[in-house]
């Protein structure tokens, strides 16, 4: 299938703050009748009991298809009623209802006792991902103090393990899973984990502090309903990728996922482009979040990075995954068709066709250039 390119000039603005708003936005097509469920013009959503005024920042982290359910972390202690315990928490507030819950809670509906990091909405709001730290999440399952991934039910009120394995036999506490990304309907949930018995055969490893720097992160996918976990970033020698991988995001229905990996063995080697690590330089007491890299990795992984002299690679290349075949496709290619490094907020859209991401001017500038590509996943269009 013939592969096309664009360039686009849209510019991104960065996301964050201490107090979140939301507006409407009209589009020139009709807009589904759910839409009307939530309020027109700008709304705040970070909103203390009682109207107060929020007493710590707030994060945008994702909103329902139909607009009503805003997704967002925060470190305020006065959203709900119920006493912070871990520091930051995340919350989905009912644009209709004006109702603000917490969502990072356990299976009991208690207040977990520990971090939570990234989240993810489903296209209804009924389902939210999160990842967390926390020894009280799921009555009965070890976490060994790591991150795990778990999703929460709000009709329900259930929260579920979903980065379990058949055997459970890793009890390292610096591997983890991370960074969920649910379909539409709440079914399949994609994720980042270092865990060495997620399914049969070789995955992980030992994390390496020494230079070069290596933590073996591997993209998975968990079937809620079966109950089955497949690894995503699977080489073509049958082998686990042979570099971190990262960042995935899932279509709507669940058939494709697109990610970003430094792994060699992905494609076959003539379409792989070379993969560098630079050396970060200097010795560290402590090593604060790198772009890309030590940002996007659990608070348990960083804190071990206490070695000096840490080699981190700084970018990647951009892939996607059919679950269907599972065939692995490259999606950040350049206007000439070849495979390039792009930046960690690539994405595709809902439908899996086309992925958008950043890629280095040519000439060597430290810029990017927005582009988008069609088919990258190997469907047809």
């Amino acid at each position: 299938m013939a592969r096309s390119t664009r360039t686009t000039r849209n510019r991104w603005p960065a996301v964050g703050g201490s107090i979140l708003a939301t507006a409407a936005v009209l589009a020139a097509t009709a807009a589904p009748a759910q839409a009307d469920l939530a309020p027109r013009g700008t709304v705040q959503v970070s909103v203390g009991l009682n109207g107060a005024v929020p007493d710590n920042q707030s994060w945008s982290r994702g909103i329902s298809a139909d607009g009503r359910y805003a997704l967002f972390t925060s470190w305020a202690t006065n959203l709900v009623a119920q006493p912070a315990k871990s520091g930051r928490d995340a919350y989905v507030r009912d644009l209709r209802t004006g109702r603000t819950e917490r969502i990072n809670l356990s299976d009991d509906g208690a207040v977990l006792d520990g971090f939570t990091g990234y989240v993810a909405i489903n296209a209804d709001g009924r389902y939210v991902a999160f990842d967390s730290d926390s020894a009280n999440v799921v009555p009965g399952v070890q976490v060994q103090g790591r991150d795990e991934v778990y999703i929460r039910d709000r009709r329900t009120g259930r929260t579920e393990l979903v980065s379990g394995g058949p055997t459970s036999t890793d009890t390292d506490r610096f591997h983890a899973s991370y960074a969920p990304s649910v379909s539409a309907n709440g079914r399949y949930v994609a994720f980042v984990s270092s865990r060495t018995d997620l399914v049969p055969g070789p995955q992980g490893g030992d994390p390496s502090l020494a230079r070069p720097y290596t933590w073996d992160y591997n993209v998975y996918v968990t079937d809620r309903w079966t109950g089955k976990t497949r690894l995503v970033t699977r080489g073509v020698d049958g082998k686990p990728g042979d570099g971190m991988s990262l960042n995935p995001t899932i279509s709507a229905d669940g058939r494709t996922i697109g990610f970003t990996s430094f792994a060699g063995n992905l494609l076959p080697a003539e379409q792989t482009p070379a993969l560098a690590a630079p050396a970060a330089e200097g010795a560290a007491a402590d090593v604060e979040p790198a772009p890309g890299i030590a940002a996007a990795m659990p608070r348990s992984a960083r804190a071990s990075l206490v070695q000096p002299d840490l080699a981190r690679p700084t970018t990647g290349a951009y892939y996607t995954y059919d679950v269907d075949s599972g065939r692995i496709a490259a999606a950040s290619l350049d206007l000439g068709g070849q495979l390039g490094y792009a930046s960690f907020d690539a994405t595709i859209s809902p439908d899996g066709r086309r992925a958008i991401y950043a890629l280095p001017e040519p000439g060597g500038s430290t810029g990017t250039t927005p582009c988008c590509t069609s088919g990258a996943s190997g469907r047809a269009p």
